[in-house]
């Protein structure tokens, strides 16, 4: 699975699922890591979306179907993933995962993660008022 290793919220969601990934079905490529990519499979494509590819059946997935085939393989992963592939509910997934996408960076900084060249925001005390100290 080819993630964004620059995306603070890419990067938390990677780590959750790896912790639950007991059996080690998947297997975390960063997005930077183009040297593992299929040859067919063009570098740019990363830049906007997950890539999940089966090494035994050759299949591919983006987008929400790459997240519901991703989510599948933890334990109990289609009980809580299902909704990514029923009709309709997948149409509206896919969008979701577009406007994400489109926005991954502005909402990793607003959560205060990493996001590509944009270092993790520092904790502040609720009395700092960023001024100097008395």
């Amino acid at each position: 699975m080819f993630y964004d290793a620059g995306c603070g919220v890419c990067t938390h969601v990677m780590r959750a699922m790896a912790r639950r990934d007991r059996l080690e079905r998947l297997t975390w490529i960063s997005n930077q890591d183009t040297a593992a990519l299929p040859p067919d499979v063009p570098p740019a494509l990363l830049d906007t979306t997950i890539l999940v590819l089966d090494p035994v059946s050759g299949r591919r997935w983006t987008r929400a179907r790459a997240c519901y085939e991703a989510l599948a393989m933890l334990p109990f992963g289609r009980l809580y993933a299902w909704p990514l592939v029923v009709p309709g509910l997948s149409a509206l997934a896919g969008l979701f995962y577009d406007w994400f996408s489109r926005n991954r960076a502005d909402i990793s900084v607003r959560l205060g993660l990493a996001a590509c060249e944009v270092p993790r925001r520092t904790a502040r005390s609720p009395l700092d008022t960023g001024g100097p100290s008395p």
